[in-house]
């Protein structure tokens, strides 16, 4: 049987809800589960845009005190593995009678971390060139890419596409780059994904004309250095939109892609090195329906990819989400929201272990103002029971898989090396086998408490993340310890309450 899409819980309602035009979320995900948003706000005579962002915990509970405004108009949201996160966005500068692209780092509550930064001081003038289709991918270390498309106001031109790393403090690290001459050959539209290694990955619309447009993509190394010239990526003659992009962590990636006014969701599979591993897949069923937005997202050795379809149509519309691999589409479609009049703008997001995120503009039965709503899933890997390995401890009567992958100071990644020691517990180690790191036990509670508890103490200072999967549901938890903190004990009684 092929991996399951199984939801978690109910849809969960992102925005406030309190009369505003909200739309365009965009939403990332911290290294222990939760999750974050920021979206824009307008009345509903559509004056005083302004951007809004909210925390969610690993359970889809909104975290108090996170709903707040920001100044960005059309923001991107990249969060660290502590949950400390990276605001950037299009602020106008109506005294230029321009814009420019900044970036703001935040808090785990959303609340400002130093000032405001400008990402693209040394691009086109401000007065001759409108930023948008910012995006943003943020490690686990707080270290961000950012990728924007500069339209030029003389039409003659074509736009470009620049990008800029920021360290965890939001300032820029080494000037913008451009993928390839500036205002020669028109690209637009880009994402950004990072690689296992600290680079990272772009995927873009390329084309001096509208109708010859073609998805394309470029791989970079940490210091923002392209690996290699930009490479074609879609193969079929129908013009593109929304390229997305999403690596796994073998360093694998997957680029997916709408048809402008059209019907189609393709995708495309590469390896770490940019070879395609395939051609190019049909993700989505013909179907009168015109498609808008899609996403991809890395889940559990898989892509996932979702995509919304609108239209006001009497069949109604929906959102799908579609696992596929190198080969080919795994399963059939599924859909993963109700049916409503029209849903817009679909963001998905990887959650700890195999959970992911799917957020959309929802427009209840054609009625105004949209409101912004997600859903939990769980992708369920075929087969059930625990495999023991060389990284991983099968703990729990053999029910619960952990594993653990680190990071050091000279950004040297790894997974620790299992070393079981009784049923209910193990231990791990990173360097070398006379040096112990990790302890790690699961207690049955059930009798007692109606739960699974996860404790687990360290004796390091490096970067890592432990994952407990619960093979009977799927079900996993993250822990994460940023490089450079003493790392403190786990004591989460309140890790799996599914019994027995």
């Amino acid at each position: 049987l092929p991996a399951q899409i199984v939801p978690l819980g109910d849809e969960i309602a992102v925005s406030q809800r309190d009369g505003d035009h909200e739309s365009g979320s965009h939403i990332a995900a911290d290294r222990q589960g939760g999750w974050g948003a920021t979206w824009r706000s307008e009345s509903l005579d559509f004056s005083h845009p302004t951007g809004r962002q909210r925390r969610f915990d690993r359970d889809g509970a909104p975290v108090a005190g996170s709903l707040r405004d920001h100044e960005f108009e059309f923001a991107d949201l990249g969060l660290a593995g502590d949950g400390d996160g990276v605001l950037v966005g299009v602020r106008a500068r109506p005294e230029l009678s321009g814009a420019e692209v900044d970036a703001q780092c935040v808090d785990a509550l959303g609340a400002p971390r130093g000032a405001r930064v400008r990402v693209d001081v040394g691009t086109i003038s401000s007065t001759s060139r409108y930023p948008l289709n910012v995006r943003l991918a943020t490690a686990s270390d707080g270290t961000s890419v950012v990728a924007w498309q500069e339209n030029p106001r003389d039409s003659a031109i074509p736009p470009s596409v620049f990008y800029r790393r920021l360290a965890a403090d939001c300032s820029p690290l080494g000037n913008v780059g451009s993928l390839g001459a500036v205002g020669v050959v028109g690209r637009r539209e880009p994402h950004v994904a990072l690689r296992p290694d600290d680079g990272f990955v772009l995927t873009f619309l390329e084309g001096e004309q509208l109708d010859d447009l073609q998805v394309a993509a470029q791989q970079f190394d940490a210091s923002g250095a392209a690996l290699a010239p930009s490479f074609p990526v879609s193969q079929s003659d129908f013009r593109p939109a929304f390229p997305r992009v999403a690596v796994g962590s073998d360093g694998k990636f997957a680029v997916v892609w709408g048809a402008y006014l059209g019907t189609g969701v393709a995708g495309r599979v590469f390896a770490s090195a940019g070879t395609a591993l395939g051609g190019e897949l049909a993700l989505r069923l013909p179907r009168p329906q015109t498609t808008g937005v899609v996403g991809v997202a890395a889940v559990g050795g898989s892509f996932v990819a979702a995509w919304n379809e609108t239209g006001f149509v009497e069949e109604g519309s929906a959102v799908y989400a579609r696992v596929f691999e190198a080969a080919g589409p795994v399963g059939d479609e599924v859909s993963v929201g109700r049916e409503s009049a029209d849903t817009d703008n679909v963001r998905i997001v990887a959650l700890a272990g195999n959970e992911f995120l799917v957020a959309w503009d929802d427009w209840a039965e054609g009625t105004l103002p949209p409101d912004l709503v997600a859903r939990r899933f769980l992708l369920l890997p075929p087969g059930t029971g625990c495999t023991e390995s060389g990284t991983a401890l099968c703990l729990g009567a053999d029910r619960f898989r952990i594993a653990v992958e680190w990071r050091d100071y000279q950004g040297r990644r790894g997974s620790g090396h299992a070393y079981p020691l009784t049923s209910d517990s193990g231990l791990f180690w990173f360097f070398a086998d006379t040096n112990l790191e990790v302890l790690v036990k699961v207690v049955d509670a059930c009798a007692g408490f109606g739960r699974h508890w996860v404790y687990a103490a360290a004796t390091t200072d490096v970067e890592y993340t432990l994952t407990a999967t619960d093979t009977a549901t799927g079900r996993s938890r993250t822990y994460f310890n940023p490089l450079g903190r003493r790392s403190p004990a786990i004591t989460d009684s309140d890790a799996f309450a599914i019994c027995p």
